[in-house]
């Protein structure tokens, strides 16, 4: 049959996007409300279990609609945006911020987004309305339950981001914010946006009866057969939920749908036993989908997923979560899964967890399903893989899915190969090795070289001058890759700062200082310029240069350690001493392994009268890693040791 769109009807297994909303029926009611509660209220909360059509309502439905009023909404933010850049290009970056930021900055280069700051992209939103007054700026953040998840390997970061958007929201009544998350991390959500305001709040359920039929027959058109919408919601509601008619779940219709009625299928005369076989295959297909991403047989896993969620005797189980296990199964295969609506995540009100089936509709389906055949991901898929298991610090996961697409020999395969090498190269550089990381970025660079793909080049290169600059290297090898880098993609603020923080380390400071200053010119809110720029002044030693250096220092939002130390310095050239060692506790020199710091504190301590503390402070700074100390600074330690 023919569509009327243009567009195939269903999605299936996927939200709607902005570009179907055409497509998106069924959800009126909600659409408006959603729309007025996040124009109205500063935080506010739209949950629901997952696959209820939580981020479609937002895309398809909320989004369009105020826009169309005439509000500014920025595209949704997603704290798991996949990124292909070379991570190590943009060092020090918090990935739960950046990640938002570059979802609400598409068109903007993710090395230009690295040098913003969180509060400054939020100040640069302000825009007045037609009566001169702070228009309501809408913002969003999807499957927000990435911000709230524990996750130990980034827990510091997510902890640091939380805190950092909380206080870039305070007192901006221009800005509305929407989080978008799953019931079991309401908690976490509902804790955070009462730190902002006490936030509107949306729970998103089933359709009902004639809603889910609605959602059926508004995509088919004026073609849509008589009855049949009506019929298939019949035949996949709940009748035992609250509600008059039963309750239809989302996914559970729109997989149906997709596969009786997509790529122009004709519907079936007999809608039971249609749905039946549409909803097996679905749960097959599902499992198939989910053992090839984790390496796993499609044998294995239905065997396994049946036993322990729809065992022939006793009904469907509830499986309390583990670690790293779960009913014997890796627990991140049932958080994919719970991402595929095959189960759902709960939590007690003790804070554990556990998994049950998404839907008692399912039960039948489980148990009769056989396993489909293996799927054969696409290179593509593959790394859309890696990243997913990337964002759950899952690293030989990800290791183990870009290897095999690097190996892929077909159409495209020097892209593929690209950006396999730069996911290889990310990973290693997430884990500190760094002559890894250089040789996976540096195939990349052949390959995008080979592309003609001049900016991603010019990236790697400034990714690898980067770690040739945290390993202690000469500078003069950083310095090199970061000019050819410069040279590929010119007036990039990271790349330029980067050089400007190489030619530095090597001993430059009046060429570093001209490349920073003309960062600045262009974008005065690139912090990590405005940062590394502060420092060098402070080093510099004399009183004009440590008057600059503070104005630089005391605009950066969250200054690293070596930049609290830097400015403890500056205070001690200017003889404020009492303020100079109150600013170097900040930097925690104590515990650091940084030579920056402690050469930094050294000096402190010598300008404050405290030249023991000074000498084994330098010691200290001559022996440390994170970074060596530059080869152009040792005479200043050696001179505060007392070796010369």
């Amino acid at each position: 049959m023919a569509y009327p769109h243009g567009l195939a009807p269903f999605p299936g297994n996927r939200p709607f996007s902005a570009r179907e909303r055409a497509l998106y029926f069924g959800r009126a009611p909600e659409v408006r409300e959603l729309a007025e509660f996040w124009h109205r209220c500063r935080v506010t909360i739209l949950h629901g279990e997952s696959g209820t059509g939580k981020t479609s309502l937002l895309r398809a439905g909320a989004i369009p609609a105020l826009r169309d009023a005439g509000h500014p909404v920025l595209p949704p933010a997603l704290p798991g945006h996949r990124l292909t850049l070379p991570m190590a290009a943009v060092p020090g970056q918090n990935p739960f911020g950046f990640a938002v930021l570059c979802s609400w900055q598409p068109e903007t280069a993710p090395t230009r987004v690295a040098g913003r700051s969180l509060a400054g992209f939020l100040a640069g939103l302000s825009r007045p309305d037609r009566f001169g007054a702070p228009a309501a700026v809408h913002l969003a953040v999807d499957q927000a339950e990435g911000l709230f998840a524990a996750a130990s390997a980034d827990e510091a970061a997510r902890v640091a981001f939380l805190d950092e958007f909380a206080e870039a929201l305070a007192d901006r009544a221009d800005l509305r914010l929407l989080l978008v998350v799953r019931d079991d991390h309401l908690p976490e959500a509902l804790e955070f946006a009462r730190r902002l305001d006490e936030p509107g709040r949306m729970a998103l359920g089933p359709l009902d009866r004639a809603a889910a039929a609605e959602a059926v027959r508004g995509p088919l058109g004026p073609g849509a057969p008589t009855g049949l919408p009506g019929r298939l919601a019949a035949e996949l509601c709940d009748a035992r939920r609250d509600s008059p008619g039963g309750l239809v779940e989302p996914a559970l219709l729109q997989a149906v749908c997709l596969r009786l009625l997509g790529d122009g299928r004709e519907p079936p005369d007999e809608p039971g036993p249609a749905v039946a076989r549409a909803l097996t295959s679905h749960v097959a297909g599902t499992l198939a989908r989910v053992a090839a991403a984790h390496r796993l047989t499609p044998e294995e896993l239905t065997g396994w997923f049946r036993d322990v969620f729809a065992p022939r005797a006793g009904g469907a189980r509830v499986v309390y979560e583990e670690s790293p296990k779960t009913a014997g199964m890796p627990t991140a295969v049932l958080a994919d899964l719970v991402d595929r609506h095959l189960l759902r995540a709960h939590r007690h009100r003790d804070g554990s967890r556990f998994y049950r089936l998404a839907h008692p509709r399912l039960v039948k389906p489980v148990r009769t399903a056989r396993p489909a055949e293996a799927v054969r991901l696409t290179p593509q898929e593959r790394l859309e893989e890696a990243h997913r298991a990337l964002r759950r610090g899952d690293h030989a996961q990800a290791r183990a899915h870009a290897d095999t697409a690097r190996a892929y020999e077909g159409p495209d395969a020097l892209r593929v190969h690209a950006d396999a090498e730069t996911l290889l190269g990310n990973i290693a550089y997430l884990v500190r090795h760094a002559e890894a990381a250089i040789a996976h970025y540096r195939e990349a660079a052949l390959a995008s070289e080979a592309l003609g793909d001049t900016t991603t080049v010019g990236r790697l290169l400034a990714a690898i001058g980067r770690l040739h600059l945290g390993a202690g290297e000469s500078p003069a090898r950083a310095v090199a890759d970061l000019h050819a880098a410069a040279d590929r993609v010119p007036h990039d603020p990271a790349i330029q700062t980067g050089l400007g923080r190489a030619l530095w380390l090597a001993g430059r400071p009046t060429s570093a200082l001209a490349v920073l200053s003309g960062v600045l010119a262009l974008d005065g809110e690139t912090t990590e310029a405005l940062g590394t720029r502060g420092e060098i002044l402070a080093d510099l030693g004399d009183p004009a240069s440590a008057a600059s250096a503070l104005r630089d220092l005391d605009r950066l939002p969250r200054p690293r350690a070596s930049a609290r130390a830097a400015r403890a310095l500056a205070l001690a050239v200017l003889d404020r001493g009492g303020e100079a060692r109150a600013a170097l506790e900040t930097a925690a020199p104590d515990t650091c392994d940084s030579s920056l710091v402690l050469l930094r504190a050294a000096r402190v301590e010598d300008l404050t009268g405290h030249p023991a503390a000074a000498a084994r402070l330098a010691a200290r700074a001559t022996q440390a890693t994170d970074p060596p100390l530059p080869d152009h600074l040792r005479a200043t330690a050696d001179r505060l040791r007392g070796d010369v």
